[in-house]
């Protein structure tokens, strides 16, 4: 079985920003770019493979196209990749490719500069200077580098450009994520007759790609997600109505309204916009009072069709709980737990000994009891991984646990490949491109939930991958294996040069990271606003206070929360709590819970805050 550890990050070196070298002059440990024209060498497709090719593309400022120099002999150095951290060495006759070892006398480079001509270089294996780094003869990006003599190399494709680089870390950092969100933005959000519209407008994709947003706000509190959020809204209501079930805005589709619905909620969650709830709760409603005809629970997936699909059971179960926990209303819970146990009679794949495996199949009978397509994807994987820990933090049932467990152990063996990167739907046309996306969140939901921080980490992996494959606009297409192309067209016909769907998996998985976030906190320490694992209609601001500068919650309301899992009281009682508070109106009051934020929700009040002066601190026993 394929393990999952915490990846452990090396602190090299990223581009920052470059620039030309004047001097003969390099130094151990610099990063620096080999150029020529506006393309860089990089391992192909971002390679994290030894022996993989070394090819030109244009230039996106990622790791995969910098190199760090590491000191050999006479002047020489080794080029260390500053993402896969194999080195540039030759092999064979003529080709050029990167090595985990630093393969001697094959990859030792002497960087010498060109008379006359700053910042130009030439580059050659060894000291005896015989053999030459040759650039490929067709300037088309994905060009093979070649390595020969001397006396044969072409002059015109051996003179190359070297530039330094500021160094980073190589590791998908909040800069970078950020950096990945608003190239989405810049490319694809755009204002429309009303609100906003991200892409061409549709239905499925516009809701996975709000539920992106979303996931930003979710993570990081930033109140430009809520905001995002409501400019999409506007425009989607606006385009389809806020009734999905009747009238003009019909949608046979199942799965469809129950992705809106999803988002809907999700962001009353959030927000505590009512809005949100009444469209998710009244469109959820009809939905399933249609297509919940089956005996075994299970729902259809399209009116007028037979049969039903894990990709209107997942969704619907996961929507059912988010409403349950919205309204406080055991309906919706006993509604997931009937579609999750069809689901899972008929969609799971349970072995000869009664266990099941992890697989989820996309398709079935649910009258003659049959699977159709036992094809398994990310979009199913996922949202069977959300129901069952939904289903799990409600009802504590441990075949929930044991469900998500080998779901989330299944993904990983049998969808990655042998680095632990997403390796299917690598497309550009069609419903898969999104499909990984969706996975995403639910990852980080059993990281946080079932005490897996190790794949925060893992999503991390994922998404700092996209973004080395990402094309000089910034965008990562699906296909998170293959270098994003510059022209926005794939090879299978596929283009996503308007259409944000499958260019919003990679910015799901940098968000869904959760950078920064604790699952465990330690009550007797300071623990910082920032660093909060859920919350409702409350804002992280960047701007700190006066005596740490950290950010810090701001503009909180009636019924606005923020809240830390699992905190440890250790073996003896805490007896008071200590907080730094700003009231901005002397009727204001903070409460604290325990458990849960309500106590609605099964949580017991504890204490209460009432207003004071401005930035004060304020204790109690």
């Amino acid at each position: 079985m394929k393990r999952i550890s915490a990846l452990a990050l090396r602190m090299a070196l990223l581009l920052g920003m470059c620039s030309s070298i004047s001097v003969f002059a390099f130094e151990d440990g610099q990063t620096i770019r080999l150029m020529r024209g506006s393309q860089a060498v990089m391992p192909t497709n971002s390679s994290l493979d030894a022996d993989s090719k070394l090819v030109l593309y244009t230039d996106a400022g990622t790791n995969s196209q910098r190199w760090v120099l590491e000191s050999s002999t006479s002047g020489t150095f080794f080029l260390n990749n500053a993402y896969s951290e194999l080195y540039l060495t030759t092999s064979g006759s003529s080709i050029v490719q990167q090595t985990r070892a630093q393969a001697g006398s094959r990859g030792r480079w002497e960087l010498v500069p060109v008379e006359g001509q700053e910042g130009q270089y030439i580059i050659y294996l060894g000291t005896a200077r015989r053999y030459v780094l040759m650039q490929p003869e067709d300037t088309a990006d994905g060009g093979e580098l070649t390595f020969t003599t001397i006396a044969k190399a072409d002059s015109t494709r051996i003179v190359w450009s070297i530039d330094t680089c500021e160094a980073r870390t190589n590791a998908l950092t909040t800069d970078i994520r950020d950096d990945m969100m608003q190239r989405w933005k810049d490319h694809y959000y755009h204002q429309a007759g009303t609100g906003y519209v991200i892409g061409n407008g549709g239905w499925w994709g516009d809701a996975e790609m709000f539920e992106v947003v979303l996931d930003a706000l979710e993570t990081t509190g930033d109140q430009q997600y809520a905001t995002m959020f409501e400019n999409l809204y506007i425009n989607f209501i606006s385009r389809n109505t806020s009734n999905w079930i009747s009238g003009s805005g019909y949608n046979d589709y199942n799965d469809d309204i129950a992705w809106m619905c999803i988002a809907c909620v999700r962001a009353y969650l959030l927000t505590g916009t009512t809005k949100y709830l009444s469209t998710a709760k009244s469109n959820f409603d009809g939905m399933y009072k249609r297509a919940a005809t089956y005996s075994d629970g299970t729902l259809v997936w399209k009116m007028g069709n037979s049969g039903t699909t894990s990709c209107i059971n997942g969704p619907a179960a996961v929507c059912a709980c988010y409403l349950g926990e919205a309204l406080n209303n055991e309906d919706y819970f006993e509604k997931a737990a009937s579609i999750y146990k069809g689901e899972r009679a008929l969609l799971y794949n349970i072995n000869s000994s009664g266990v099941f495996t992890g697989q989820v199949y996309d398709s079935g009978d649910p009258e003659a009891h049959t699977v159709g397509n036992t094809w398994s994807s990310t979009y199913n994987q996922g949202t069977s991984l959300g129901a069952a820990l939904m289903l799990y933090r409600h009802y504590g049932t441990s075949q929930y646990k044991s469900d998500a467990e080998a779901i989330m152990t299944w993904t990983v063996n049998n969808l990655t490949n042998s680095h632990d990167i997403i390796s299917v739907c690598q497309t550009a046309s069609g419903d898969l491109t999104g499909f990984k996306g969706i996975l995403m969140r639910y990852v980080r939901r059993y990281a946080a939930e079932l005490g897996h921080p190790e794949y925060y980490d893992w999503l991390a992996a994922n998404a700092y991958h996209a973004w080395n494959n990402r094309n000089s606009a910034g965008i990562s297409m699906s296909g998170w294996l293959t270098r994003t192309p510059e022209d926005f067209y794939y090879s299978d016909g596929g283009s996503f040069d308007t259409d944000g769907v499958g260019a919003f998996t990679a910015v799901s998985a940098a968000f869904n990271a959760h950078l920064g976030v604790k699952d465990t906190y330690d009550a007797y320490e300071c623990n910082e606003a920032e660093q909060f694992n859920f919350f409702c209609n409350a804002y992280i601001l960047s701007e700190g206070d006066d005596s740490d500068s950290t950010p810090r919650v701001g503009a909180m309301r009636k019924n606005a929360y923020v809240g830390y899992r699992n905190v440890d009281f250790g073996s003896t009682s805490a007896n008071y709590l200590q907080m730094r508070v700003w009231f901005y109106r002397a009727i204001s009051q903070i409460d604290v819970y325990i458990d849960a934020p309500t106590v609605d929700a099964g949580g017991t009040l504890v204490g209460s805050f009432e207003a004071v002066d401005a930035d004060a601190l304020r204790e109690w026993t």
